[in-house]
């Protein structure tokens, strides 16, 4: 999934990853190694291919916890396939996932260091933003041939927190 697909990259982990799903595509380079063939494709987040999960024999799955992705997750349990499912509902998640990673993978010091410097900038924009007018911000998003919104519990409600626009199309 993108998210962990760049959380793992963050913590130069991208030399370890074998396959992504369709919509991860940042850092460039991974998009780039998917067009060459370095890395497999296994598919949309809604519908990744076990089979081709199962081929590249992983010592580990890493995945969000989007809708739909529960059999899948419970399918490569069941397999012996090690899974963790990475969950932010908001920045605060977001960084305890990046310690989560950095545990799991043996980097948790490019993990404590990335979420130390995630958890600094993000106080100086809460600093710099707090003499600000709050303005009202409306986030749609369009996914899986739909519109949706953004509800004040949600991880993108969070980031509105901080003053930002938040526009992003998965």
């Amino acid at each position: 999934m993108p998210v962990c697909t760049e959380m793992a990259c963050a913590l130069e982990l991208e030399e370890k990853i074998v396959g992504v799903d369709d919509h991860s595509n940042y850092p460039p380079t991974i998009l780039q190694k998917v067009e060459d063939g370095t890395l497999v494709n296994v598919g949309d987040p809604l519908e990744v291919s076990i089979e081709a999960i199962i081929g590249l024999n992983p010592d580990l799955v890493l995945s969000d916890h989007g809708e739909g992705q529960s059999q899948t997750v419970q399918r490569l349990e069941e397999l012996g396939i090690p899974v963790v499912v990475l969950h932010p509902k908001n920045l605060e998640g977001a960084i305890s996932d990046i310690q989560l990673m950095g545990e799991i993978t043996g980097k948790n010091q490019e993990a404590e260091a990335l979420a130390d410097d995630l958890s600094q900038r993000i106080q100086e924009v809460r600093d710099a933003a707090q003499s600000l007018e709050k303005p009202r911000v409306y986030v749609e998003y369009y996914f899986n041939g739909g519109y949706w919104s953004v509800g004040a519990k949600s991880y993108q409600h969070s980031s509105n927190q901080l003053n930002q626009i938040l526009i992003y199309s998965v």
